[in-house]
């Protein structure tokens, strides 16, 4: 559910709501860090005290991090246990 997040928060700063993108941020943040998936979680903590700061951000690195783990995380999802 958290695989658009870098889009979902470029769509909200695009459409002048920083708040929403934090929120976004931090809700990423939030879920990656309870899957133990670290490195994303670190990314969209650092994305959001950037929100937060008012200064902008990258967020293809963090683009990048989803791209190759969702895929992962949908193939585990569909293996029959």
């Amino acid at each position: 559910e958290q695989a658009d997040a870098a889009d979902r928060i470029q769509a909200a700063l695009s459409g002048c709501d920083p708040a929403s993108a934090a929120r976004i941020a931090h809700s990423l943040k939030g879920t990656a860090a309870s899957l133990g998936l670290r490195p994303i979680s670190e990314w969209a903590a650092e994305v959001e005290r950037s929100l937060q700061a008012g200064q902008s951000v990258d967020l293809e690195r963090l683009r990048d991090c989803l791209g190759r783990v969702a895929p992962r995380l949908v193939a585990m999802e569909t293996v029959p246990p």
